[in-house]
């Protein structure tokens, strides 16, 4: 999903109050373990903003620093459960077996 769409969906969910789908921004959700442990091997930073929805709060797009390519979003709030990580399909494809054995599956 292009930086415009995010943006766009962004708008549209403004005023919804339900849990952000990785199928709704075309990711993947995987856990805060996987996720922690891919970003933690790229060369990415986060970028947060806000979500648009008030119970979700912030969301951080992480981007590859030297082509700003969208890796993975999070989202949400460790005090109220409302944590969400995902990551492109494309990357998913990609490291299946990588985040499977990071999460003991593999």
């Amino acid at each position: 999903m292009s930086e415009r769409q995010l943006d766009l969906f962004a708008v549209a969910t403004r005023h919804e109050i339900r849990r952000p789908q990785a199928s709704d921004y075309g990711m993947v959700e995987v856990t805060e373990r996987s996720f922690f442990l891919i970003m933690g091997k790229l060369d990415v930073h986060p970028h947060p903003e806000s979500s648009g929805n008030k119970e979700y709060g912030m969301m951080s797009r992480w981007k590859r620093q030297h082509t700003h390519e969208v890796i993975g979003i999070s989202m949400g709030y460790a005090w109220n459960g409302t944590e969400t990580y995902m990551v492109t399909q494309s990357y998913y494809s990609a490291n299946k077996a990588a985040l499977a054995k990071a999460e003991g599956k593999g």
